[in-house]
């Protein structure tokens, strides 16, 4: 708990859209915290349901809380304009059908404290109908890392998303989601850590994502789909001027998402993404050969990329015979 005697105030970030069903135990959730000295920014981003007029009860309710009504704009417009608006020394983003444990900021506050960090990050719980709360013991495992520990780490797989942190709010100075993506954390995530001289890492699951049918990340194949392979590139290339010992990582992250997408339009063959297909088989073309030496990436992926290097015209045919394989196990 943070118990000193500074309570800096704390704006915590909530995009919203489309979620009626969710977005009440959500606000709950942020209100019932026992750190009280925050700002709640609500962006309502262009919401058809009764979203907007939950967001407006909640702030009559609540003078900590500010709406923001706004032309449907995507996840990192509505994150961004949340930021614009931050008058907290210190953010924290929260998606409105997640929930956070009621002590989420007081505990990452104190090990910030502590440990002298600019960010501080914690476990996640998924969860369909409620999650487990668990009691914070008094020696919670922590770990502080070096900010080139922890842009390893995360481009091994771990901390991609936005939430499960808290920010000094300097941060975000010179730095925004990339609007009309999605997976956009992974674009940015790097060169947040880049600017930490350390951050701290609590193994405690403060926060709470909830797994539901219709989110982003469990859709169908969509135009946003392949924003995940624009942000890998995008990550490649600044890992290559950043931190080119971390490329391979950084590769294999591209490698992964081509081939999952490949497979995906293999799949289903939809005529709208043709320039699409072509930008992975470009891509394919210009790092093939470099995946094909790369010891991060799977054997089984650079089987599949060993057809796209050496024999193209069959790499449909591989796929799609795997993918036949796949459905009949």
């Amino acid at each position: 708990m943070y118990s000193y005697d500074y309570q800096p105030l704390v704006s915590i970030i909530v995009p919203v859209y489309n979620v009626e069903d969710y977005l009440p135990a959500c606000l709950e959730s942020i209100q019932r915290q026992d750190y009280n000295n925050t700002e709640i920014i609500i962006v309502n981003d262009g919401s058809t349901d009764n979203s907007g007029s939950i967001c407006d009860k909640a702030a009559a309710a609540d003078d900590r809380i500010k709406v923001i009504h706004q032309e449907n704009g995507g996840l990192s417009a509505a994150r961004n304009a949340g930021i614009n608006q931050a008058a907290g020394e210190y953010i924290v983003f929260v998606d409105s059908d997640d929930l956070m444990h009621p002590s989420y900021i007081s505990v990452l506050l104190s090990v910030l404290s502590e440990s002298g960090c600019k960010l501080a990050m914690c476990d996640m719980q998924r969860f369909h109908d409620a999650p487990e709360i668990v009691t914070i013991p008094e020696n919670t495992s922590k770990e502080i890392l070096t900010s080139r520990q922890t842009i390893q780490r995360f481009l091994q797989g771990e901390w991609w998303s936005a939430p499960a942190k808290i920010y000094k709010s300097e941060l975000f100075e010179s730095i925004r989601f990339p609007v009309g993506r999605n997976n956009e954390d992974y674009a940015i995530l790097t060169r947040i850590f880049e600017q930490c001289e350390k951050v701290v890492y609590l193994r405690t699951p403060l926060y709470f994502y909830r797994c539901r049918v219709g989110s982003i990340t469990k859709s169908a194949l969509n135009d946003h789909s392949f924003d995940e392979i624009d942000n890998c590139v995008d990550v490649l290339e600044y890992i290559a001027q950043k931190h080119p010992e971390f490329y391979a990582e950084a590769e294999a992250n591209l490698a992964y998402s081509l081939e999952k997408l490949y497979r995906e339009l293999q799949s289903v063959r939809v005529p709208q993404y043709a320039n699409r297909l072509q930008q992975i088989l470009k891509l394919y073309k210009k790092h093939g050969a470099s995946f094909l030496k790369n010891p991060i990436i799977m054997i089984q992926s650079r089987f599949f990329i060993w057809f796209h290097v050496k024999m193209p015209f069959l790499a449909p045919i591989v796929v799609k015979s795997y993918i036949l394989y796949k459905s009949i196990l």
